[in-house]
């Protein structure tokens, strides 16, 4: 165990305790409330230094909430575990098992880099892109799980020419995809559940409703912006501007000719693995005729083929058997989104989130783009911490009555504590993507704390601007 390991493992109760039984009890800080900061702060310092896995962790609070008593006080332990985004995220990590027992993933590898070549910012740009588009019509949590078993073959295949290359471009290349699934989901209306619910509360406190065209105008270039940004800012911060290595594309060429032609196994899953895609993408089209059904469905519904689709009649071998799904899972990712739902709920359910809106009540005094700048910063951090439907659910009736009462039109404010929600790229826990990376086993902690540090700063200073603007132009429409 590293010093700060130990630093931490002691440091997580410690503080646990000193806000339990020495924090006052004052205003909107209830009792209940108390009790789940003081959890919170544990399990935040924990995922930070990591003294036990983060799955590990991610489970604190089927401990400490009954010890407490919050169950009794109507706070959940356990719902998160089993809500639909770890059902996704579970099913998209074995469908990526199955990529990887039949060699798929490396075929991809191949073919990508055949294609790219190995220079590191346009590898990079081309994962950070395609991974954005899809997210933008997809759940992120399944754009990030999918790419993760590409990415893994990426690294090893260019460390199997520079190891050092190889595992710097593997920690890059997670924290583009993750950063990307996230910045792509603000593009549409459907790209993540705070937009969904934002925009969902948003038509009940004032009526308007927000339709693609009126979202995407905006929305667009500044997902466009972030997802050029995060991905520049990952290739300095990681020195790759510095590397000047390539592999020759005879050699990839070669490795690809290696695999020979796809088998019957590599067939199966890129059939199913493309009608899952295509399931996702067109989602928005299909589901008036079929509302039931919901993305965590398609992804069980694609791992059932895989199970019960046999690669060889006559042995009867399955194309996915169960076994080989669950040793391939990376269940702290899983747990870690679990415990992470959990924590968010609550966030909410506890009032914490009524204690930080109290002390909001001086901002109505601010100028109007000032104000945008001041939410955009309260709201970014807070959603590292919690879950960004929490947030958006909270912040968005608070962001208009300060709006209001400081005389300017509140829709500005709303939509914009909706695009803030957005921008957590420093902590594991701040979106499935971040989780996903972290569990990975490709990017360290406190290389996202770093990166994401940096990109967070940046997009901050640049989103206001080009927000506030679009809104004096007039291509804010409602």
């Amino acid at each position: 165990m590293t010093k700060q390991q130990k630093i931490g493992l002691i440091l997580g109760p410690a503080l646990f305790a000193f806000i339990l039984f020495l924090v006052p009890v004052q205003g909107e800080l209830t009792e209940v409330g108390k009790k789940v900061l003081a959890s919170m702060v544990w399990m935040i310092i924990w995922w930070s230094t990591q003294p036990v896995t983060l799955g590990q962790t991610a489970l604190l609070p089927v401990l400490l909430f009954p010890a407490l008593g919050l169950n009794d006080a109507g706070i959940n332990a356990t719902s998160g575990y089993v809500h639909t985004a770890v059902l996704l995220t579970t099913s998209v990590f074995w469908l990526g098992s199955a990529i990887e027992k039949w060699n798929l993933h490396r075929r991809i590898a191949f073919t990508i880099l055949s294609v790219l070549g190995t220079k590191p910012l346009s590898i990079m740009m081309s994962f950070a892109f395609a991974t954005g588009i899809i997210s933008m019509w997809m759940s992120n949590t399944a754009s990030t799980a999918m790419m993760i078993p590409i990415v893994a073959a990426l690294t090893i295949s260019i460390g199997e020419y520079d190891k050092n290359y190889g595992k710097l471009m593997g920690a890059a290349l997670m924290l583009t995809v993750a950063f990307s699934a996230t910045n792509g989901g603000t593009a549409t209306p459907i790209g993540n559940n705070a937009n969904i619910v934002g925009i969902g509360i948003i038509e009940e406190m004032t009526g308007v409703v927000i339709d693609f065209p009126s979202w995407m105008i905006i929305a667009v270039p500044i997902c466009m912006m972030m997802i050029l940004v995060s991905t520049y800012i990952i290739y300095r911060s990681m020195g790759l501007g510095k590397v000047n290595i390539s592999i020759d594309r005879k050699i990839i060429t070669e490795e690809l000719h290696k695999l020979g032609t796809m088998s019957t196994g590599e067939r199966h899953v890129l059939i199913v693995l493309a009608f899952a895609i295509l399931s996702w993408i067109t989602k928005t089209f299909w589901s008036p005729f079929l509302p039931f059904i919901s993305d965590h469905m398609i992804g069980g519904f694609a791992v059932a083929i895989l199970f019960l689709w046999p690669v060889n009649w006559k042995t009867n071998e399955p194309t996915l058997d169960f076994k080989y799904a669950v040793s391939h899972t990376s269940w702290d990712a899983v747990f870690l989104i679990g415990g992470s739902l959990v924590l968010g709920s609550a966030f909410a359910d506890s009032g914490l989130t009524d204690w930080i809106a109290a002390q909001m009540a001086g901002f109505s005094a601010l100028p109007e783009f000032v104000l945008i700048i001041v939410l955009a910063v309260i709201a970014s951090l807070v959603t590292e911490l919690g879950s960004n439907i929490v947030v958006a659910a909270v912040f968005i009736p608070i962001a208009a009555s300060i709006a209001k009462s400081a005389g300017y039109a509140p829709m500005l404010s709303m939509v914009n504590i909706i695009f803030a929600c957005g921008f957590a790229y420093m902590l594991p826990q701040g979106t499935p993507p971040n989780a996903l990376a972290a569990g990975s086993g490709l990017v360290e902690n406190k290389q996202m704390l770093k990166t994401g540090t940096l990109v967070k700063v940046v997009i901050l200073i640049l989103y206001p601007i080009m927000y506030f603007g679009a809104d004096k132009l007039g291509l804010v429409r409602f």
